[in-house]
């Protein structure tokens, strides 16, 4: 049974914007073969206060992002994420054989599930009312956008970061001082007379240098490699705007943890030390994260060596980057 409260906003709602109960009839759509895994949960009532408040109170911007583009995959059951962020958005629409000169990115379908699970706590059971869905969305969809785009600037094309390797190496000096040659005065001889006078031999000894030669050392500065680059965010941003950092020294390893929150998961993606990454133990629980529902309380977390290892969407990184080696 809805709250008094709930009620009288879905009546204030019906005619502050023209939309009555007769019109909010179950939506229905005529696919073959679809059907939706992220049905909504939620009053009309309840979602518009939600979403007014959001935006409002400029409160979780990425709130009312999510609830739109699940509304919008709720009446369209077949699109992907990216398929309905582009269309609500952007306004485009990708085609496979012609993606328009935009970069293909990830469509975060494991986090986003994960995002819908949290969701589904704040929201009461309602039927499939498409009209008041699709009114909601052309409520909200300026406020979504604007935010989706602050939020997203590069959706459509990756930054590139290159990495510099500086290497300064200090010339070797030798200084040599040159030899100095010895010098001898030669013999002197008084001539001999009627007295024989005896004969007087001056030597002026010989004097030698020996040559000094210093030698400054080879000074060599090694090359500084800086540091690898991880995904950081936590919580929501990880879905809507993981950032790419450069790692600060010391930090050589890409981190992803993982907190079982009650049903919902709480996930950090930065950077970590090798001291963190050999600390880490996991619980057998982990071996199934990506397919399973966790217990609660249960962290996992995981790390890997290389260049933006812990990018989303996986939360297990490759096998070929994971510290230590599965």
């Amino acid at each position: 049974m809805l709250h008094p409260l709930y009620v009288g906003l879905f009546l204030l709602l019906a005619a502050s914007y023209g939309v009555g109960a007769e019109n909010c009839h179950p939506f229905n759509p005529n696919v073959n073969g679809c059907t939706s895994d992220d049905q909504m949960s939620g009053s009309y009532v309840d979602l518009d206060t939600q979403l007014t408040n959001a935006q409002s109170l400029e409160k979780i911007p990425g709130f009312i992002i999510n609830i739109t583009i699940s509304m919008h995959m709720y009446l369209h059951p077949c699109e992907t994420y990216r398929h309905a962020a582009l269309d609500l958005f952007y306004g485009v629409t990708e085609s496979p054989l012609q993606p328009i000169g935009r970069r293909k990115r990830a469509h975060y379908e494991s986090e986003n599930e994960l995002l819908i699970q949290m969701l589904d706590k704040l929201w009461s059971d309602t039927g499939r009312h498409g009209d008041c869905i699709l009114f909601l969305i052309n409520k909200y969809r300026g406020a979504a956008a604007l935010a989706f785009k602050t939020k997203n600037p590069n959706y459509y094309s990756s930054p590139t970061t290159t990495m510099k390797t500086t290497t300064t190496t200090t010339p070797t000096t030798t200084t040599t001082t040159p030899t100095t040659t010895p010098t001898t005065t030669p013999t002197t001889t008084t001539p001999t007379t009627t007295t024989t006078t005896p004969t007087t031999t001056t030597t002026t000894p010989t004097t030698t240098t020996t040559p000094t030669t210093t030698t400054t050392p080879t000074t060599t500065t090694t090359a500084f490699v800086q540091p690898g680059h991880c995904t950081n965010c936590s919580m929501l941003a990880c879905l809507l705007s993981p950032h790419v950092i450069t790692c600060p020294a010391g930090q050589g390893f890409c981190l992803t943890s993982v907190l079982d929150n009650n049903g919902g998961r709480d996930i950090t993606r930065g950077c970590a030390d090798q001291a963190k990454c050999d600390a880490i133990k996991r619980d057998p629980e982990c071996n199934g994260i990506e397919i399973n529902t966790l217990s609660n309380g249960i962290s996992c977390e995981y790390c890997c060596k290389g260049d933006n290892c812990n990018n989303p969407p996986q939360l297990v990184p490759n096998v070929g980057t994971q510290y230590p080696k599965p």
